[in-house]
């Protein structure tokens, strides 16, 4: 279904029920190292998106030209991935009523040109009640986007097989999965295609990528050398996920999630299961840690108590090899449940009056569970 997507763009789909393929990254952070140009110029491409982050147009000018140009390489993807059929595309609204955002204005640009008979839609999705500013880095949560998003019935929403929903930054993708539920609730029953201009990443992580991607790059060797050599090694411990690896996640219950931020979680029950296959997992008896995306408070809640604290932990998987003499894993108690010792959320930083978020693919938070492992288990052998 997704074939030219998935060959041209990269993709985020944690959680979400319909993916989200994305073109640019927008770096948060220093960006310092060998990628420095690339890096500034992908955050300034992701700026001029924003009219907060721009507000003169300075930078909408000197990359309009590479707007245009994203937006045509993108219709023509959807187009061969679409084949045929009636297609229309809508925009992620502005967070004010009324307001019409940037990528609104460059969508209905390259659409005046009718290529290849794409239907602007740009005025179907609506704001109709204001939402927070939100700086970059930082989430929305989802039930604000549902709650202040309609749907204009002189669309006529049903009479197409693809929709093409573009956003200008993705950051948890809770903008467009409420656009998308919009869509579905007002009876839509085709096929929604979520593209993103650019993606939030720190700096670290963006250079992560583009390094291994490069395959005549040092890193990119070094890596390649690295993974040979451990190839052949004996496997002495696991650093695993903890979304769509250990938990059943793919699909978030948005209700949970909502309340799963907030306080009084205590009587919360988890609606999602582990995979049949964890408990196969830790029955190999060896060292593990875990590393996830969420917050620490979240992940307490989600395999610090019930059912899913008791496959992970109980029944001998507390008991690495039998060079750890029976020593337990053990939990620490913070508050309501318990979060795992081996479990790790994502590192932070704080700079200024932000605080940078090193999610994955920043190395950060393998790292520390990999120095856990060494620490606990493999250094003491």
């Amino acid at each position: 279904m997704y074939e030219n997507m998935l060959n041209n763009y990269r993709v985020f789909f944690e959680g979400m029920p319909e993916p989200v393929f994305f073109g640019h990254y927008h770096p948060l952070g220093n960006p310092d190292g060998p990628y420095r140009t690339s890096l500034v110029n992908e955050s300034e491409y992701a700026r001029g998106l924003r009219h907060e982050a721009d507000k003169y147009g300075s930078l909408l000018s000197q990359f309009e030209s590479a707007y245009r140009q994203d937006l045509y390489e993108l219709l023509d993807n959807v187009r061969l991935d679409a084949r045929g059929g009636n297609t229309g595309v809508v925009v992620v609204p502005s967070n004010r009523v009324g307001m019409t955002n940037r990528t609104t204005m460059l969508v209905r640009d390259v659409l005046a040109d009718n290529p290849y008979g794409f239907q602007d839609l740009t005025y179907a999705v609506v704001r109709t009640q204001d939402t927070s500013v939100v700086r970059v880095g930082e989430e929305r949560p989802y039930q604000n986007d549902f709650d202040s998003i309609g749907i204009d019935v002189r669309a006529n929403i049903l009479g197409y097989d693809t929709v093409l929903v573009v956003g200008d930054t993705l950051v948890s993708g809770s903008s467009f999965r409420a656009v998308d539920d919009r869509l579905r609730a007002a009876g839509f029953a085709g096929q929604i295609l979520n593209f993103a201009m650019t993606r939030t990443i720190t700096c670290e992580g963006a250079t992560w990528c583009w390094e291994l991607a490069d395959e005549d790059s040092e890193a990119s060797k070094a890596h390649a050398l690295e993974v040979g050599r451990r190839a052949t090694l004996p496997i002495e411990g696991m650093v695993l996920g903890l979304g769509q690896t250990l938990l059943d996640d793919a699909n978030r219950d948005m209700d949970f999630e909502a309340r799963l931020t907030g306080r009084g979680t205590a009587s919360l029950t988890c609606p999602y299961a582990l995979y049949e296959g964890v408990d196969a997992l830790v029955g190999l008896r060896m060292p593990f840690a875990i590393v996830s995306d969420r917050p620490a408070s979240q992940i307490r809640r989600l395999i610090g108590v019930g059912e899913a604290f008791d496959r992970l932990y109980s029944s001998g998987a507390l008991i690495g090899p039998s060079y750890l003499e029976g020593r337990a894993w053990g939990a620490v108690s913070m508050g309501r449940g318990l979060m795992p010792r081996n479990a790790f959320s994502f590192p932070r930083e704080s700079r200024g009056d932000s605080t940078i978020r090193y999610l994955k693919p920043s190395p950060r938070g393998v790292s520390n569970a990999v120095g856990y492992l060494q620490d606990e288990f493999l250094e003491r052998r």
